[in-house]
């Protein structure tokens, strides 16, 4: 029972990274594609970090952090990097979101993170199908949210490219 227990608690835990991996590859293709219409761009370094996806959607006038599906989203890229790394920066952030998946159900008031210090190799996120479903329909809701059109603002995507190369 406990190897069976442990087998579904890492398929969410796949399943959750999967998504969230391949939401973040949607958004870099869907703007390079978009942006490198209108300029030259390098693919393989072109929105390499989340911040950097942040600010295309900004060059075109289109604040994702504004809509609706963001806060679970964001809290989707902290229980994949908590899944991934374990403890540490996403862990303490997830916490603060979510603390609901650091207490074990049958033990109240017990932290799981605290006494395991995993998340792979033992059942330490309180996560279950619901939540998978939850963060897949917050992803479907993110496409759904972006407007028809956006407009390429030529004066904060140089602000952007200029600040680039001053910091080299």
């Amino acid at each position: 029972y406990i190897l069976l227990k442990l087998g579904r608690y890492n398929l969410l835990c796949s399943i959750v990274s999967t998504l969230c991996h391949i939401w973040e590859q949607q958004l870099r293709i869907y703007l390079y594609n978009g942006l490198s219409e209108a300029v030259e761009i390098d693919f393989s370094t072109f929105a390499e970090k989340f911040d950097e996806v942040k600010e295309v959607f900004w060059v075109h006038a289109v604040d994702v952090t504004k809509f609706e599906s963001w806060p679970k989203l964001k809290e989707l890229r902290y229980l994949n990097n908590y899944i991934k790394h374990g403890p540490g920066y996403s862990g303490d952030k997830l916490q603060k979101l979510n603390p609901g998946y650091f207490k074990d159900p049958m033990l109240e008031g017990f932290d799981v993170n605290e006494k395991y210090k995993t998340t792979l190799l033992d059942a330490t996120i309180n996560i279950n199908k619901f939540d998978v479903e939850d963060y897949f329909n917050k992803v479907v809701d993110f496409w759904n949210q972006l407007p028809e059109e956006a407009n390429l603002n030529y004066e904060r995507f140089a602000k952007i490219k200029n600040r680039g190369k001053n910091e080299q």
